[in-house]
């Protein structure tokens, strides 16, 4: 369907009667129609900016800028508008100020924008109210105050964050690879805080993330937030277009529950965009290393020439992005705390296994608790899915590494040297343990331990 800002195009210089009929073959509904008539009738009047009523400057064309800039020096509630900073989908954004004491406290004042004058608009501004009252995360913008003004707009007053988008600050700063790890590190912790708070941001990108004059991150714009508990049916679909091309995760372009999976993969994109100066992801499946090598530009300040930065990033970089990036969302880092552990691992040296931090099997481990096969299919089984997890490590890199660790989903872990496994102490069911070595084609002997200990011959990787 066509936007209302197109519709609005193809219809500004027509006739009265050939923009009637027009209207009437777009189909539009109620809401869509009375707002397109909206914006007619402000394109065709030429109104003059500070004779329109403030309520009416909101909700005329959305990407008019001198109506929003009609603002500046009005008041929203108890806020005085100094100027705009940042326009969105459903709102824009302005620097406000009100009396504070002796003094004065600037914030961040969202408003309502074009065609949100409906129940369900109204609604998404006093969900985002109730969502940002929950997130006391130091890392994340706090909420000041909310409200609807006398004139009937639904505002909200943040946290001004005097400050720019981290892949600005990080080159401005000409923050090295390990830097701007530990930076992406503290983001994660911040979404991690939302996600325990039952909310999934949708839109995280540079632009959501800045750094403060201080060097303190800060994540803004919970305003097309989700509560993961929110039964809203209207809100599952129609809420899936309010996204960022480019960062979204591909459920988003369809109807259904957001989780946070979304997130997950929104911050892929920008760990890649962070680490090599390129926007990842999409249908290319390009590695973050070769993202740099086939480009010409320089690599963001700060970071190592082309080459040298490649050969730092292919391996477990690579993997890391790439299982954050996944198309389906159940391959993907389970948590944004899972991604960290593994940005955290690398920093300090220590193996890495991206893939292993996703699950496999609903049950969360390699088969369920209540397996009631034999230990040796149980065992079979683990083998098979060390494989798959192998399988999808080597697949996330142009050059796969020759040492990975796979962490057991509970508890253990696998190492694998050129195609070798080595089991160590890997959970099966009821207290079940096997550990020992298989060669590259799938031969060796395997040992049980626990209740039903003994030992298990493997041939081509199927129990024998």
């Amino acid at each position: 369907m066509r936007s209302l800002r197109q519709a609005f195009d193809e219809l500004i210089d027509l006739s009265p009667s050939e923009r009637a009929e027009r209207l009437r073959d777009l189909r539009l509904d109620h809401a869509q129609e009375r707002t397109l008539l909206a914006m007619l009738d402000a394109g065709a009047d030429g109104p003059r900016v500070m004779a329109i009523p403030i309520d009416r400057a909101i909700d005329s064309l959305r990407e008019d800028d001198e109506l929003l800039r009609s603002l500046v020096g009005r008041k929203v509630g108890p806020f005085r508008v100094l100027d705009l900073i940042g326009e969105g989908g459903s709102s824009a954004v302005f620097r406000a100020d009100r009396a504070a004491g002796s003094g004065s406290q600037i914030v961040a004042l969202k408003l309502l924008r074009t065609g949100l004058f409906t129940a369900h608009g109204q609604q998404r501004f006093r969900r985002e109210q109730a969502i940002l009252a929950q997130l006391t995360h130091s890392n994340i913008a706090r909420l000041v105050e909310g409200g609807i003004s006398e004139a009937g707009i639904p505002y909200i007053a943040m946290e001004f964050v005097d400050g720019r988008p981290i892949t600005v600050d990080a080159s401005a700063r000409g923050l090295g690879l390990a830097e701007r790890l530990r930076m992406f590190v503290k983001l994660c912790g911040a979404i991690e805080a939302a996600h325990a708070a039952l909310v999934v941001h949708r839109d995280i990108k540079p632009s959501n993330v800045f750094v403060d004059t201080h060097g303190e991150l800060k994540v803004l714009d919970f305003g097309i937030a989700k509560l993961l508990d929110d039964d809203d049916d209207v809100t599952r679909t129609q809420a899936t277009i309010a996204l960022t091309p480019g960062y979204a995760a591909p459920e988003q372009y369809q109807p259904g529950r957001i989780t946070i999976a979304a997130d997950i993969y929104a911050l892929g994109v920008l760990l890649g965009e962070l680490v090599s100066g390129s926007r990842l992801g999409g249908t290319s499946g390009r590695t973050a290393s070769a993202t740099v090598l086939s480009n010409s530009a320089a690599p963001p300040n700060g970071l190592p020439e082309g080459a040298l930065l490649a050969r730092l990033l292919r391996g477990d970089i690579d993997a890391i992005i790439m299982v954050a990036l996944a198309d389906d969302p159940a391959m993907r880092y389970r948590s944004a705390g899972a991604l960290a552990d593994d940005i955290e691992r690398f920093l300090a040296g220590q193996p890495v296994a991206p893939c292993a931090t996703k699950p496999l099997v609903p049950a969360g481990s390699y088969f369920p608790a209540t397996f009631t096969g034999s230990p040796a299919k149980a065992v079979e089984q683990t083998v098979a899915s060390v494989r798959h997890d192998l399988d999808a490590v080597n697949a996330a890199t142009d050059d796969p590494p020759s040492r990975v660790t796979l962490p057991g989903m509970r508890g253990g872990s696998t190492l694998v040297r050129r195609g070798a496994l080595d089991l160590r102490n890997v959970s099966l069911f009821n207290g079940l343990r096997v550990s020992g070595k298989l060669s590259a084609a799938g031969n060796g002997t395997l040992r049980l331990r626990g209740k039903r200990a003994g030992v298990v011959k493997i041939r081509g990787f199927q129990a024998s």
